[in-house]
């Protein structure tokens, strides 16, 4: 630090000023500052299992620990929240017995004590998480959930057991967030379900209830939820004010604003359950520019995928770099986020020592935790800044990134691009906080409802004090091994590799002069076999480079089943073209193309080009196959002019036999006589389908029969000749 404040730190530090100021001014009809409480969210993957119970409740317990070193409001003693977020990722339903006894545990009253718990859902509630949310001090509701019906066992028309009815009434009774009869027909589809207006007001009723009712005290409005028999389906549209539970938007803003959460007291908690398997991933650049190559993020992707698929499930990234390769950063971000989806459960956790710069800084965004040094910078200029129509390309997967994370993707874009200009917004009804740049804001509904307040400058990047006032980032750690002693973890594991032998050749397979120089190899040594039928070295030589070739790229991360088939296949062709069917027909073009097609997709990581990297991308595969073909052609003719007569000449450009040379300069002289061979006679050497070749005198020409089939050794005589043209035919006059 040099101690001197400039005018861009002066205005970025006024900036932050105004910008706490903006969290602790009280909206009218809002708590004020001295009301806001601490929380801690734990964001718990569906299904609950009896498997995983036992750790998911020490996660709660956990959880319940760190909140008690929050200190309750001086003023009114309120509690801490306790959020539990429930992601509904799997086709398995959760089992009572684990629910239940989740659901105890949040009822229990060293935890009502401590903290009020609150339950978050979304999706489509069909099996006995409902249980758990019952059990907790506030339901909210994302605007396209629906509840029920909820399966009592395997078979979804089983009656509810007594035992299960008490539990479920219990907890209804204990914090009444839903009707008694709503949650009756939500279990129990035999019960039926109406809303009835009383002169008392809105009430639910049982059809026994119903029944009961319109024989005393009567009702004047009735409305039908479900018939008795049929399933009951409860949306979030259809909540009233008679009901407890609540709508609300399930992103972090909407949340603490909802429940007046202070920014600086908003904590996520890791939610890993079971034994905890960590590994640590290092995105440190080594070079001098700072950023990371191609090579190596495609490394660390595929690296990451293979600690999830052998059982990590705790991941943390130590990064310090100024950048990269974006559309390789994209890929590894897409991992990350999706590392928690189709029942998975991968803890991610990122580390900030110095700096994650511009693409760099996406990585961590897509992490579900983020720490950072007091030192450290998170976006902010790097050193391969985009393009305006190269921001516009980035934006598509940027936003499903951050919708992943429930964050704002203005918040990503401004990571990226120091240039542009993000506020933040408040909703002058809600209350609820958000950070827009021009294009989202734009996209809101009620934009009239929307306050512009503060600029948030991210021409020089993030520091830890600004990302924690977003509320992208806890308190500041020193080291990852305080990240890992966070987490109660081994403070001296080591980053996750290979062995270093078996590293140190990937690496190196990964450059991509190692990919070009097998494809040239591989293209000449398929272009002599081509003009030397029979297996031979320059084919088995061939066939090792496309491997290696293929190789390299599936390293890289290019490489799908689809390109492996198509060269394969081409290959095939190729093959039925020199040793079947001699001559170039139908299957060498066909090889030929497949060939190139699949190398051009060995190279990118997409079929269709949909925008500007793409596009850029592909014309490099294709130029690259191009030039190795070239590259070919002209080596092949350099070395048979220059080494004609050496050895090694001989090795690398197998000059033809004296019969195929003569053969050559006889089929050569005659291309402009053929009219001579008018009438001639001669035998098939190949079979006609109609093509193939025939023999004259000697010389072997390419013919098609006159539509029949010829087999190989019969007799033939010409019967047409147009140009190069020759038909033949087995009648002979």
């Amino acid at each position: 630090m040099t101690g001197i404040l400039t005018s861009r730190r002066l205005h970025t530090l006024l900036c932050l000023i105004s910008s706490l100021a903006l969290f602790s001014t009280p909206l009218q009809g809002q708590p004020n500052e001295d009301d806001r409480r601490g929380a801690l969210l734990l964001q718990v993957q569906l299904p609950i299992e009896l498997r995983s119970i036992d750790d998911l409740v020490q996660s709660v317990n956990h959880a319940v620990e760190q909140l008690q070193k929050i200190p309750a409001t001086a003023e009114n003693g309120q509690r801490p929240y306790l959020i539990l977020r429930f992601i509904n990722n799997a086709d398995r339903a959760s089992a009572y017995e684990a629910c239940n006894v989740l659901a105890q545990r949040l009822a229990h009253r060293d935890v009502t004590t401590a903290c009020e718990t609150v339950t978050l859902l979304s999706g489509s509630i069909q099996d006995h998480v409902l249980l758990v949310a019952l059990a907790s001090q506030q339901i909210y509701l994302a605007p396209a959930t629906t509840l029920g019906p909820i399966a009592t066992s395997k078979s979804d028309q089983q009656t509810p057991s007594q035992a299960m009815l008490d539990d479920y009434l219990r907890f209804t009774a204990a914090n009444q967030l839903l009707p008694k009869a709503i949650v009756l027909g939500l279990i129990d589809p035999a019960q039926g379900v109406y809303k009835l207006t009383t002169d008392q007001g809105i009430t639910y009723a049982t059809q026994q209830e119903r029944d009961e009712l319109s024989q005393s005290a009567g009702f004047t409005k009735e409305q039908t939820l479900s018939e008795p028999g049929s399933p009951f389906e409860l949306s979030a549209r259809q909540l009233d004010n008679s009901i407890n539970t609540r709508v609300l938007e399930q992103s972090d803003a909407a949340l603490k604003a909802k429940l007046n959460i202070a920014a600086d007291l908003f904590f996520k908690g890791a939610t890993t359950v079971g034994e905890i398997r960590p590994a640590l991933v290092d995105l440190v650049s080594r070079s001098t520019a700072g950023h990371l190559t191609a090579a190596d993020i495609n490394e660390k992707t595929k690296l990451v995928k293979y600690l999830s698929e052998t059982g990590h499930n705790w991941i943390g990234f130590n990064i310090d770099c100024s950048g990269g390769d974006y559309p390789s950063i994209l890929e590894l971000c897409n991992t990350i986020a999706e590392l928690n989806q189709h029942g998975r459960d991968v803890r991610t956790v990122a580390f900030i020592q110095n700096q994650a710069l511009e693409s760099a800084a996406l990585i961590a965004l897509a992490c579900d935790e983020i720490f950072l040094s007091k030192q450290a910078v998170i976006g902010g200029p790097g050193n391969q800044p985009l393009s305006a129509d190269e921001l516009i390309d980035i934006l598509p997967p940027l936003k499903k990134i951050s919708e992943d994370k429930h964050l704002t993707w203005s918040i990503f874009a401004a990571m990226i691009d120091p240039s542009l200009p993000v506020h933040v917004y408040r909703h002058r009804l809600t209350g609820v906080q958000q950070i827009f740049c021009m294009d989202q804001y734009n996209q809101q509904t009620e934009l009239e409802n929307w306050q512009k307040q503060t600029l948030i400058d991210g021409s020089d990047g993030f520091t830890q004090s600004e990302v924690q006032q977003l509320g992208l980032t806890n308190q500041p750690l020193a080291s990852m091994a305080e990240v890992l002693d966070h987490f109660g973890l081994n403070p001296t594991l080591e980053p996750h590799s290979k062995r270093p032998w078996i590293a140190a050749i990937e690496r190196f397979a990964m450059n991509p002069w190692f990919a070009s120089v097998m494809l040239t190899i591989g293209m000449y040594g398929l272009f002599i076999e081509m003009g030397t039928p029979g297996l031979s070295i320059p084919g088995i030589v061939a066939l090792l480079c496309f491997a290696l070739f293929l190789w390299s790229k599936e390293l890289n991360g290019t490489v799908d089943a689809l390109e492996v088939v198509l060269i394969v296949v081409g290959i095939l062709c190729l093959a039925v073209e020199i040793f079947i069917i001699p001559g170039f027909g139908v299957f060498g073009f066909s090889g030929l193309g497949l060939i190139f097609i699949g190398l051009v997709l060995a190279s990118q990581t997409f079929i269709i080009p949909q925008n500007s990297f793409q596009i850029d991308s592909m014309v490099d595969s294709v130029a690259s196959v191009i030039f190795s073909v070239l590259g070919v052609i002209v080596l092949y003719i350099g070395l048979t002019r220059t080494l004609s007569d050496t050895r090694l000449g001989h090795m690398l450009a197998p000059a033809r036999s004296d019969q195929q040379q003569q053969a050559d300069t006889q089929w050569n002289e005659s291309l402009v006589h053929w009219d001579h061979l008018m009438g001639s006679q001669g035998v098939t050497i190949t079979p006609l389908s109609p093509a193939g070749k025939i023999q004259i005198e000697g010389v072997i020409y390419d013919v098609i029969s006159d539509g029949k089939h010829v087999d190989s050794g019969s007799l033939i005589e010409v019967v047409e000749v147009t140009g190069s043209r020759m038909v033949v035919s087995t009648d002979i006059s």
